[in-house]
């Protein structure tokens, strides 16, 4: 019987997850931490880009839903700073402020076009080795629609692994929506539920 080639894992910074997973998280993959409001989703991505900065690797916080100053203050709550880490904060309106200038309609086309290009410029232009973006709800509202938004994630799927990026997408649970999680589940290598 063949020895199966273990594939490399980076630590999730979470002691008892890393234990659970036997080392930590695969590599090279993308990861779904979903959940309500206040269930711990931004600590847990804290933790993974924390434990990509003590082993030396390239950080990136890309958001469409929190400030710095709103990361910095979570991160001081549990005696952290984010040194090392790049927090590259988007606004799905604000990434229209060119193109809104050449178009009457701000359509959700146009909107989810220039997020999607402000998020990749940054990824471009940090190179990071690990990544948290946060959050999927604010491209699920801007596709409006369930097999838009899966097309959405499987091309960032492929941007992400054509770079070797490990990465945690984090995703807002809404009440009384009608999505039930395939669109993501379908996408990601892996879902980790924070509570």
């Amino acid at each position: 019987m063949t020895e199966r080639k273990k594939q490399p894992v980076v630590s999730s910074g979470i002691a008892g997850l890393d234990e659970i997973l036997r080392g930590g998280l695969p590599a090279s993959n993308f990861y779904i931490v979903q959940g309500d409001p206040g269930a711990g989703k931004t600590t847990a991505a804290l933790q993974f880009l924390r434990a990509g900065v003590a082993a030396g690797e390239r950080c990136i916080y890309v958001s469409l839903s929190q400030t710095a100053a709103e990361l910095q203050a979570i991160a001081s709550s549990h005696g952290w700073t984010l040194d090392g880490i790049r927090v590259e904060e988007l606004s799905a309106s604000e990434t229209l402020s060119g193109a809104a200038d050449q178009t009457i309609f701000q359509t959700a086309d146009l909107r989810l076009d220039e997020t999607r290009k402000a998020i990749e410029r940054a990824i471009e232009e940090h190179k990071p080795h690990r990544l948290v973006y946060d959050s999927l709800l604010e491209i699920r509202l801007i596709t409006g629609d369930t097999p838009r938004f899966r097309r959405e994630l499987i091309g960032f799927k492929a941007f992400l692994a054509k770079r070797g990026i490990v990465a945690v997408l984090l995703d807002t649970q809404t009440s009384g929506g009608d999505h039930n999680g395939e669109e993501k589940e379908g996408n990601a290598h892996g879902g980790i539920p924070p509570d």
